[in-house]
């Protein structure tokens, strides 16, 4: 990396995105048979169904749908009716860690981020759906809370691209903000959203898991995390240089005790994200920035 203005992000890389969620189809979706106006198929899986009213028992009606609480006040069977959910509003949690500022000769870490973020807030948008975001990083936290107007998708993309270019020049830790944000989606979310939860996840907080499950009790909750080829497996041998705040430190990568070690210790941690993430009740992704985006998003929408 040359310097910091050659990572820096704009407003407009993250607005001609939605031209790459146009491109986004998704099989069951194309030949569906349109339904009734106004409800259109969203992109995310789990849309479902909402409580509309009781009525009395009708023949053909699905019996697990029965109330029997309103069934013996009036003594005569009822049941639940349900309507197809016409949104359900997509909060986008994004964990700004400086650690995302890296590449070891493909995309830059923090870019494919913020690219997945746009892109699935486009396809949101484009859907009709409420799309809200939370981020942090070391210049704070930010939060919008779920809106059906470009208006807000704008406002996101604006805090993304501060946040970011924040990152270029900060100097301190490399620690994560993540338990405040997944605090705050707790906080915003009762029930019935879409969560995807977006960083390295290089550094979980000691809550993480615990409000990982508060999320995903009442929300759909993805978790997609964007790692450089160096995340998971050691680099080829050979001596290499990095940069700390107390200088170069040389690492010898040939040492088969210290190739051996450093390999487990990366699988380990995509082991433990893995089994975090999918105990508490949600779905873990994983994207390697020397591969394409396209297909992940399209199959994290397609659920």
């Amino acid at each position: 990396m040359s310097n910091a203005e050659t990572l820096e992000l704009s407003l407009g890389d993250l607005v001609k995105l939605q031209g790459e969620a146009r491109r986004i189809r998704l099989p069951s979706v194309r030949g569906r048979a349109r339904r009734d106006p106004g409800q259109r198929p969203s992109p995310f899986h789990g849309r479902g169904l909402s409580f509309t009213e009781h009525r009395v028992y009708q023949p053909g009606d699905d019996v697990r749908h029965i109330d029997w609480r309103v069934t013996a006040r009036h003594n005569e069977p009822h049941t639940k009716c349900f309507e197809e959910e016409r949104e359900r509003p997509l909060l986008l949690v994004m964990d700004l860690t400086p650690s995302l500022i890296f590449s070891s000769g493909s995309a830059v870490k923090s870019h494919r981020a913020l690219e997945a973020a746009a892109i699935l807030m486009w396809l949101g948008l484009s859907q009709g759906d409420r799309v809200g975001a939370i981020m942090a990083s070391p210049s704070g936290i930010e939060s919008f809370r779920p809106a059906r107007r470009r208006q807000r998708g704008l406002q996101i993309l604006h805090g993304l691209v501060h946040h970011h270019n924040g990152l270029l020049n900060h100097r301190g830790s490399d620690s994560s903000r993540l338990d405040e944000t997944l605090t705050e989606a707790v906080r915003i979310l009762k029930q019935g959203g879409r969560v995807v939860l977006i960083g390295d996840f290089l550094h979980t907080g000691g809550n993480t898991a615990t409000l990982v499950r508060a999320l995903s009790s009442h929300n759909s909750v993805m978790a997609l995390r964007v790692c450089d080829p160096l995340d998971l497996t050691p680099p080829p041998p050979g001596r290499y240089g990095l940069m700390s705040d107390q200088g170069p430190l040389w690492v010898n990568a040939a040492n088969p005790q210290f190739r051996s070690q450093l390999s487990r210790r990366l699988e380990d941690h995509d082991l433990m994200l893995n089994q975090m993430f999918v105990r508490a009740g949600s779905h873990y992704f994983r994207h390697r920035t020397d591969s394409s985006l396209r297909p992940l998003l399209a199959n994290m929408a397609a659920g």
